[in-house]
């Protein structure tokens, strides 16, 4: 098997052009063991861990960021 070098003329290499319109992505201030600590607890105590806070980037404010 031949071993990929990074051309763009290699026959498994290929781009993928995305136009988003809305975005969705979570913002943590823990670390990875301090995620697992909050998870822990939660799930001791039955309620839903906050291990993240969950961002939606409108049309609006998506199209202002990519104007940029």
């Amino acid at each position: 098997m031949k071993k990929h070098g990074g051309r763009r003329d290699h026959p498994r290499f290929c781009a993928i052009k995305v136009k988003a319109k809305t975005a969705h992505y979570a913002i943590s201030n823990q670390t990875m063991v301090g995620g697992m600590i909050e998870f822990a607890k939660s799930v001791a105590i039955g309620e839903v861990p906050s291990v993240n806070k969950l961002r939606h980037l409108r049309r609006e404010e998506f199209s202002y960021w990519c104007s940029k």
